[in-house]
């Protein structure tokens, strides 16, 4: 299911409240972000998984860091609940500033992802890269990166809660979760 019917599907569901209860706003952050698994290949020799780099390390490590770095972001700011992350009325301006920072950071590893396509010789391990492009019959620049670098997706989503149920989801994620 796209994010942007997700967002409306959870905006009607939440959001119908009776107009005698204390309502709570809140924001619930839907996202979509490209791995870093799209450095490696995995096949099978002899029945055992053989991993094959076909991206530099270096930009493995830069996807990886800026993927953690997000992740950190959330759990500062935000609760999952089973409807999604969580972010109160009060803590979304600080959310709003460290992922507009962390957005300028997903944008450099993606100009280096892009970078490595267009000049890999520029990289240190181009020539083990090369040579496992070559030794798997693999295309060259691969098609779908630039496609997957793309698929960077993230709402902010505010809805207003019947408080009930607001500290139905907190509970629940606080408890079960």
């Amino acid at each position: 299911m796209r994010i942007g019917k997700i967002a409306s599907v959870l905006k009607a569901v939440l959001s119908s409240s009776n107009n005698n209860r204390d309502l709570v706003k809140v924001f619930v952050i839907l996202f979509t972000i490209p791995t870093e698994g799209i450095a490696f290949t995995t096949r099978y020799v002899d029945g055992r998984p053989i991993v094959f780099w076909v991206l530099s390390k270096e930009v493995y490590y830069a996807l990886k860091r800026v993927r953690h770095r997000f992740y950190s972001i959330l759990n500062k700011y935000a609760l999952k609940t089973e409807v999604g992350y969580i972010v109160e009325e009060e803590k979304i301006n600080d959310f709003m500033k460290e992922l507009r920072t962390w957005l300028s950071q997903w944008e450099n590893v993606r100009k280096l992802a892009l970078h490595f396509i267009t000049r890999p010789k520029d990289f240190a391990d181009w020539p083990i890269i090369e040579g496992n492009i070559k030794k798997l019959g693999l295309t060259w620049p691969p098609k779908d990166l630039s496609r997957h670098l793309n698929k960077l997706r993230i709402e902010v989503v505010p809805i207003t809660l019947p408080r009930d149920k607001y500290e139905e989801l907190i509970i629940k994620a606080l408890f079960e979760g």
